[in-house]
């Protein structure tokens, strides 16, 4: 090898060596817009992203990070929450999309500087590519569902007129919403109902799904799922609001 590659690669070495054993940003950030866990199963990697975005939520503020992993994670997470502090939004997607690039074999974009270039090596080494990919990924996450336009609490109660037809009771008072995920590009909602059985189900999710795009926040979306599942099996005595529970006389 040519020595000064050598000394270049023993420089990153140093650099990873030094962000694993004094991690940057390491410990929650109590006020953080959102809060996000990554856990890369191959290797036990598993940590939690803390965002925290400017007043005009179109800046990170601060990025920390809690959690346990390998040297390759924990190093590239430590330079990840540097990288992107007082960057806006777009630029943080950006670069996510840089390293994630960077990761797959090509060279590095002018963006790519700092300690984050001596995360260059790790390519050679296919399998320790999720563990410095996971910080970055969680991140993304992050900042999509930060991005949102409404929030899980506004969505549920946008939602509170629709009626179960047989029961003429609100889905959301009965406990049949169950998950409801919002990021920037699209909505992903998990809901139930009163039976297997029941004749009115494909009606019922197309009632959701039109009271969801009719929300003046929801149209520039590019995709709205909803997707009926059977677990847990729906139970109105722990899921039905107390309202609901008196109307279904359950007491």
């Amino acid at each position: 090898m040519n020595p000064n590659l050598e000394k270049l690669d023993a420089l990153y070495k140093e650099i990873i060596l030094e962000h694993n054993q004094e991690p940057r940003n390491f410990g929650k950030t109590a006020d953080a817009d959102k809060v996000v866990e990554g856990y890369n199963p191959l290797c036990g990697d598993r940590i939690q992203i803390f965002l925290k975005l400017s007043a005009d939520r179109k800046h990170v503020q601060h990025c920390s990070f809690e959690g346990q992993g390998c040297s390759i994670c924990m190093a590239s997470t430590s330079i990840l929450t540097e990288a992107v502090e007082g960057k806006t939004l777009d630029q943080t997607q950006a670069l996510i999309q840089d390293f994630r690039t960077l990761m797959q074999g090509q060279d590095p974009s002018p963006y790519i500087t700092g300690d984050i270039l001596a995360l260059c090596g790790v390519k050679r080494f296919p399998v320790r590519i999720k563990c410095a990919l996971l910080g970055w990924t969680t991140l993304l996450g992050a900042i999509e569902e930060a991005a949102a336009p409404v929030t899980e609490a506004e969505l549920r109660e946008w939602l509170q007129p629709v009626e179960d037809p047989e029961m003429r009771m609100s889905l959301m008072d009965l406990g049949l919403i169950y998950r409801v995920h919002i990021t920037s590009k699209e909505i992903e909602v998990d809901m139930t109902l009163t039976s297997p059985t029941c004749p009115a189900a494909g009606a019922i999710l197309e009632q959701v799904k039109n009271r969801l795009m009719e929300h003046p926040q929801i149209k520039q979306l590019r995709h709205v799922d909803v997707k009926l599942v059977w677990q847990p099996k729906w139970d109105p005595k722990t899921m039905a609001s107390e309202e609901a529970k008196e109307k279904l006389r359950i007491w």
